[in-house]
């Protein structure tokens, strides 16, 4: 290319910027040109399965009633976060607790109406199902608003959920449902759109460490096969996937699949459960912990177990 100047002429100051402009589009042009990487894959569960001990747990604290939709997170010292909705319709709050040596802390309300409308600028029918995830020292929290169409609300602590921002708004909506998030090897967080696992065919949403949307991945599969289609699925770490869930009974139950979910064998029956679905997670310890809403959503029940334990059935 020519230029209409000599650009022996200019001043040096100016050569050198000039230069320093020719480098940069160079670099941009073989940017584009090197190969891009793979998107990121599912890390693997941090923890092994503990051998098999006796199950224990209990209530969590009390809160307003009806609860339901419970969500746990394991933080960074191994503590177990748990949320969920506590009291009547446009009252209804996410509540929150930490399981320490001691015991559950006392319950704190952690998102209304009120301040999701404060964050969100919008009017808020309802407040809707929770989610947690813990990556290092930030706790994320999801939870859904009903407005005109169902829409997720965001928020983070960096203080194992002392303190909160305030939420903020997404711009997606229609969500119907928010299922356990999982984490990718590049710092990112899947969380599926649904309840079937983003790593076993659920629509899922991609997002940056920082909890900003990056993708919306298409679901390629559903759970018409499963025994309890709206039920907590938890991937464990040899990659079998264990559930819990109602099925067509009043009764909660375990079920485990070897293959993705297309089979399942049937594991312990825990007894009658509301009709919203529990949470489950992988404790540091290799014990399972299971969140469930009691029948009549009296109480949120939590349960940590050995996998042998959740495997036995009646005799």
């Amino acid at each position: 290319m020519t230029l209409p100047f000599a650009v022996d002429r200019l001043p040096p100051a100016l050569r050198h910027g000039l230069a320093l402009a020719a480098f940069a589009v160079a670099l941009a042009g073989a940017w584009w040109q090197m190969p891009q990487p793979a998107p990121a894959g599912f890390a693997a569960p941090a923890a092994g399965l503990s051998a098999a001990l006796p199950a224990e747990g209990g209530p969590l604290p009390v809160s307003p009633r009806p609860v339901a939709r419970p969500a746990l997170a394991l933080l960074a010292d191994g503590r177990i976060a748990a949320a969920w909705l506590g009291g009547e319709d446009d009252e209804a709050a996410v509540w929150f607790s930490v399981l320490d040596a001691g015991g559950w802390r006392a319950p704190v309300a952690i998102a209304n109406r009120p301040s999701t409308a404060g964050g969100s600028f919008a009017h808020v029918r309802r407040i809707g199902q929770p989610v947690l995830h813990a990556e290092g020292s930030w706790l994320h929290f999801w939870y859904l608003g009903e407005m005109v169409g169902d829409s997720v609300h965001y928020s983070l602590s960096t203080d194992d959920g002392r303190h909160w921002s305030r939420p903020q708004r997404w711009p997606e909506r229609g969500i119907p449902g928010l299922g356990a998030p999982r984490a990718l090897t590049d710092g990112g967080i899947a969380l599926p759109l649904g309840s079937r696992p983003a790593d076993a065919g659920g629509a899922w949403l991609r997002l940056d460490s920082t909890g900003r949307v990056v993708d919306r991945i298409a679901a390629s599969g559903d759970t018409t096969g499963w025994p309890s289609p709206d039920g907590a699925p938890l991937r464990l770490p040899d990659g079998r996937l264990l559930l819990a869930g109602r099925g067509d009974s009043p009764a909660l139950r375990l079920w485990l699949s070897d293959d993705d979910g297309r089979t399942w064998r049937a594991g312990r029956s825990l007894g009658p459960a509301g009709d919203a679905p529990p949470a489950l997670l992988l404790g540091r310890d290799g014990r399972i912990h299971l969140a469930y809403a009691g029948s009549g959503g009296r109480e949120i029940r939590h349960l940590a177990f050995a996998l042998d334990w959740a495997l036995e059935t009646e005799r």
